[in-house]
């Protein structure tokens, strides 16, 4: 195997990608055989190009390309210790990579240690909890390194004593004379175990001359283990050839080649925060004035801020830019420490408040809120300069709105917006308030972002003026009112390739019914998102692609789209996108029939949106659980359970969901548990959304949803009409849902040749469609009809799972294992490997084959 090494340094671990450069360095060479843009990622996270790389995950892609272009010639084993010391950005991207292995010859060991302040996070990546070694490993292990001199009693103590843990079988040895090893006089009252074990390291460090003692210093403070670079700089604290052999003898330090090398990794934490302050200030303070190429310029910054014991301009002003750089290599965090020490250092109080903003903007952007919020209030305690306000309460805004409570965030955006000098800025932190707002169906919030950003400027703030001026319409009831600002909203999204403003339009698109270009902006989204590495846009842009499909019946693309959005958003800390998407799965459960996995998904989400006020998510869970009562025929609990959202006329907030998405399940339940009169008002309003928006399919749905609440003939007539004006295409589910109510009517009234026509039909697509629940209805109703059904086969795409599906797809689409790879975040081995998955479940050969099935063959 081709083994790639790295070890987490602690006087490192805010050097950005420091670590993921050790791992790569081999194999860069390789570069030229990944896509461009992952490509340009890495070059400029390494430092080989000048390129700012806005997107960490770019990175973490392009390192997962590396190493499989290392794999294609020989199995690849990466071996990182310490990784407790990992700088955040390479612990992010191996851990990335680490979750994405499966088919490919490549395999991660990362040990870390416990206890330590800073963690090495591997969700997602299985562990292994070490244990000390089983008594009779221990005594032989004891006996090598030892031999006869070892007595059996002292061997067997030692072993009691470890709890057989390796590391101080074989160092507390050293530290016993021969009487002692021999048992002929008594051991230490207290061994140096765990803690007191690296003590043991110090000591021996203690027991050298000050010049040893000197060149240890600076070998657990420098990073690189750069024989030269050590040695010029314990040469400026006046040791020499002969200090640098007896620190070699003495155990704790190693030559080979120009290497320099620790005993172990636990003796550089050990020696650097055992040593004396004044001799590892000394250390730094040397191995600054040698790292003197342009090349060593964050280093040299770190090791001048440690040595300082005063403030510093010169040395902060060097670290604001070592995150300046940072920054530009998408190493957030890396950023957010050196600004947050530059601001300590800082001389005067204006350049620390403003570090410490500029720190809190970075530790968000790494995805670190906590210290985010930290430095934030930090700041926030003595600011009075608006500009820094403005800053810090966007930051603060910003994380309410991801990882908290949306209706905390929109007093902070209209406060910022009120403090801010630049219009444009102005302008979208009142969208962002608005939206704030919406998230926690804040009627009193949208209304005064609304005003505000009338007062602005129209050049600077005319979309989103019109956003909110719709939404403020649109949630209050006034539909009329709102279709022209929202179609106006909606058109800002025209021929745009900035996949956050496909979203933002989206949502106007959603408000009037225009469910084609809706799911055509979501796509180009995803697409977008996709080639650029945009995790956080693509994953809101497929919890609201899957909430659409699973609302239009397309089960099988909305358990793709939620299973991935649920991975991603959970893998970029977004919270309350987290919730949404389980609340898409629960919807997707519900029409499997899977009552199980409805109330496991929906519980997480409402959980969730009771804690944090998230009205879509607790809209969507909602939905999801009523869908499968109306499935299990539990009428009366899904009209109770719709009613607070839909059914109540006094409602003061009503988003798209609640305006025609949960009216026909509504007029369902009503319906069928004898209570009409408690759909009246809601389907009037649905007609009355429909006229306004002239939305096409929102007329039949009106149609369907009154001859749910009638009876007999009038059903009848009110269904058929309604099917005669149904389309196809994205709304085969809501026609599937016509045809079931119409061959249902048809039997009850003694059709029942007429009525298998259209339970037929209804039944061939539920089935495609994966909505087992209602399928299951239909063959219940045929069977009422006296025809007998045989096993059907639903079709061997749907024994896809939602990860085939996708790359089914993308191949049937033209695309290669490396462009699939690209577009799904994984490796082309894995992509392989599903693909193989595929072919022997829809009993093909070969990818032209999955493109004469076509891609209808995997919606």
């Amino acid at each position: 195997m081709t083994v790639l090494r790295a070890v987490g340094v602690e006087s490192e671990a805010e050097l950005p990608f420091a670590s993921l450069h050790q791992v790569l360095a081999g194999g860069l060479d390789r570069l030229d055989r990944l896509p461009e843009p992952h490509a340009a990622a890495l070059r400029g996270a390494f430092g080989m190009s000048l390129d700012r790389v806005d997107d960490r995950f770019l990175i973490s892609l392009g390192a997962l390309g590396l190493l499989d272009a290392m794999a294609e010639e020989r199995p690849v084993l990466v071996v990182v210790d310490d990784a407790q010391w990992l700088d955040r950005p390479s612990a992010e991207a191996l851990g990335f990579i680490a979750r994405r292995l499966g088919a490919e010859p490549i395999a991660m060991l990362l040990a870390a240690r416990e206890g330590e302040v800073r963690r090495f996070e591997g969700a997602g990546v299985p562990e292994l909890r070490l244990r000390g070694l089983d008594r009779a490993a221990a005594r032989a292990l004891l006996e090598e390194r030892v031999g006869p001199a070892l007595a059996p009693h002292v061997a067997e103590r030692l072993v009691s004593l470890t709890g057989g843990n390796p590391l101080a079988l074989v160092e507390l040895p050293l530290l016993l004379d021969a009487e002692q090893l021999a048992g002929r006089a008594p051991l230490p009252e207290h061994l140096p175990l765990t803690g007191r074990l690296e003590r043991a390291f110090v000591d021996r460090a203690r027991d050298l001359d000050e010049g040893a003692r000197a060149v240890l210093a600076v070998a657990a403070a420098e990073d690189t283990g750069d024989l030269g670079v050590v040695a010029a700089a314990a040469a400026r604290l006046g040791a020499g050839a002969a200090d640098l052999e007896a620190a070699e003898r003495s155990g704790l330090l190693r030559v080979s080649g120009n290497r320099v090398e620790l005993r172990h990794p636990m003796a550089r934490s050990a020696l650097h925060r055992g040593l004396s302050f004044a001799l590892r200030q000394s250390a730094h303070a040397a191995l600054a004035e040698v790292l003197a190429a342009d090349d060593d310029a964050d280093r040299r910054a770190w090791h001048r801020a440690a040595a300082s014991l005063v403030a510093d301009e010169g040395i902060a002003s060097e670290l604001e830019r070592t995150a300046e750089r940072a920054g530009a290599r998408s190493g957030h965090a890396a950023a957010a420490a050196a600004l947050e020490r530059a601001a300590q250092l800082s001389t005067d109080e204006a350049s620390r408040l403003r570090r410490l903003v500029a720190a809190a903007e970075a530790a968000w952007q790494a995805g670190r809120a906590p210290l985010a919020q930290a430095l934030a209030d930090q700041a926030e305690a003595r600011a009075d300069d608006d500009a820094l306000r403005t800053r810090i309460l966007s930051v603060r805004a910003a994380i309410a709105v991801v990882r908290e409570r949306p209706a905390d965030a929109n007093p902070m955006l209209l406060e910022a917006a009120s403090r801010a000098t630049d219009p444009v800025a102005a302008a979208d932190m009142l969208l962002r308030a608005g939206e704030a707002a919406a998230m926690a169906g804040d009627l009193e919030g949208v209304v005064a972002a609304d005003e505000r950003a009338h007062a602005l400027p129209l050049d600077v703030s005319r979309e989103g003026r019109a956003w909110l001026a719709g939404v403020r319409c649109a949630v209050s009831g006034r539909i009329e009112d709102a279709v022209g600002p929202l179609r106006a909203a909606a058109a800002a999204g025209d021929d745009s390739d900035d996949p956050r403003r496909l979203v933002w339009a989206s949502n106007a698109d959603t408000w009037l019914g225009d469910h084609d270009r809706t799911l055509a902006r979501h796509s180009r989204a995803i697409e977008l998102a996709r080639a650029r590495g945009a995790f956080a846009t693509l994953a809101v842009a497929l919890t609201r692609r899957g909430a659409l499909l699973a609302w239009l019946g397309r089960v099988n693309d909305a358990w793709a789209d939620g299973e991935e959005a649920l991975r991603l958003t959970e893998e970029a800390g977004l919270e309350n996108s987290v919730g949404q998407a389980h609340a898409v799965l629960a919807i997707v459960a519900a029409l499997r029939g899977d009552a199980e996995a409805c109330h496991a998904e929906a519980g997480l989400a409402l959980a969730l949106a009771s804690r944090r006020g998230l009205l879509p998510v607790w809209e969507t869970a909602t939905f999801a659980l009523a869908e499968l009562e109306l499935g299990q025929g539990e009428y009366a609990a899904a009209l109770a359970r719709l009613t607070p959202m839909t059914g109540d006329p006094a409602r003061a907030w009503r988003s798209p969901l609640a305006a025609y998405a949960t009216v026909p399940p509504l007029a369902h339940a009503a319906g069928r548990a004898g209570r009409p009169e408690a759909a009246h008002d809601a389907v009037a309003r649905l007609e009355r959304w429909s006229a306004a928006t002239g939305t096409a399919w929102a007329k039949p749905m009106a149609l369907r949803c009154r001859g749910l609440l009638a009876e007999g003939d009038e059903a009848v007539a009110l269904f058929t009409r309604a099917l005669e004006m149904e389309g196809g295409g994205p709304s085969a589910g809501t026609r599937a849902r016509t045809e079931l109510a119409l061959g249902e009517a048809l039997r009850r009234a003694g059709r029942r040749s007429d009525a298998r026509v259209h339970l037929r039909s209804a039944l061939g697509a539920f089935e495609t469609l994966g909505a087992a629940v209602w399928a299951a209805r239909a063959q219940d109703e045929l069977r009422a009809t006296g025809e007998s059904l045989r096993t059907r086969d639903p079709g061997a795409a749907a024994a896809l799972t939602p990860q085939e599906r996708r790359i089914a797809r993308f191949v049937s689409e033209g695309a290669s294992n490396k462009e699939v790879a690209s577009q799904l975040f994984l490796s082309p081995k894995t992509v392989e490997y599903h693909l193989g998955k595929v072919f022997q479940k829809l009993g093909v050969g070969s990818r032209s084959d999955l493109v004469a099935l076509g891609t209808e063959s995997f919606a």
